[in-house]
């Protein structure tokens, strides 16, 4: 006996009337709006509050070095202090002293216990994101997770090397398995090949499903990513 759910996937199932087909567009169509907005209002927002951070943080430790400087600024002159600030900085790099004093500075935070846990972390963060010219993610796959028989839609990052490999004698990757309705936080699960399917579909595609929590398919999706590639290719004549 077919379940509510499955007959709507029935062909032989009598097709519902105009008006529910239509409601049905509708919601699809939130949902779609959706998807796509909320990313790019999570981005302001998170820019906004990253504004709001520098822009005050910025004159209150200047201020805190230097007494004679106020405390409080006009909005944005934070903003334009630190830019300045990074600017002079990167400008000092490039030279003998300016290198000198990096090194040194590295070598003080390193020494430093706790702090230099931290230290280390945040700028292996940003050596990857600014100098690796590649995605972080290789290819989207299919895993069975978190048992047999139940599949989960994952990114594969990259090969293991080192130890673990060497421990049980084979050749295992890594696997970021996404949570929904938000990607950026998830597991990582290290597999050996066989048991690691990958997919065709591009990544854009796969972030989307996972976001609508599978109310969107790989076909909508895929859909929907030419539809922004084609926006943007447009924008940009």
């Amino acid at each position: 006996m077919k379940t509510e759910f499955f007959k709507k996937f029935d062909i032989n199932e009598k097709k519902p009337n105009i008006l529910i087909r239509y409601f049905k567009k509708i919601k699809n169509l939130i949902i779609t709006g959706t998807i796509i907005i909320i990313p790019s209002v999570t981005t302001i927002y998170l820019l906004t509050k990253l504004f709001g951070v520098v822009d005050s943080f910025v004159p209150e430790l200047l201020h805190s070095i230097f007494p004679l400087l106020p405390n409080k600024y006009f909005p944005g002159l934070g903003i334009f202090i630190f830019l300045f600030i990074a600017g002079f900085v990167g400008l000092g790099a490039k030279n003998y002293f300016g290198k000198r004093m990096i090194n040194i500075t590295d070598k003080i935070f390193t020494k430093i216990p706790f702090l230099n846990k931290v230290y280390i972390s945040v700028q292996q963060i940003l050596d990857t994101i600014i100098k690796n010219k590649k995605n972080f993610f290789e290819k989207v796959v299919l895993i069975q997770y978190p048992k047999q028989g139940s599949y989960c839609i994952g990114f594969l990052t990259s090969k293991i090397e080192g130890e673990i490999p060497e421990k049980i004698n084979k050749n295992l990757y890594a696997v970021f398995l996404p949570t929904t309705p938000n990607p950026t936080s998830g597991f990582l699960l290290i597999l050996p090949k066989s048991e690691i399917l990958e997919l065709d579909m591009s990544i854009e595609a796969a972030v989307k499903i996972v976001m609508s929590g599978g109310v969107i398919n790989s076909e909508q999706a895929k859909k929907l990513t030419e539809k922004n590639k084609n926006e943007n290719l447009s924008q940009n004549k």
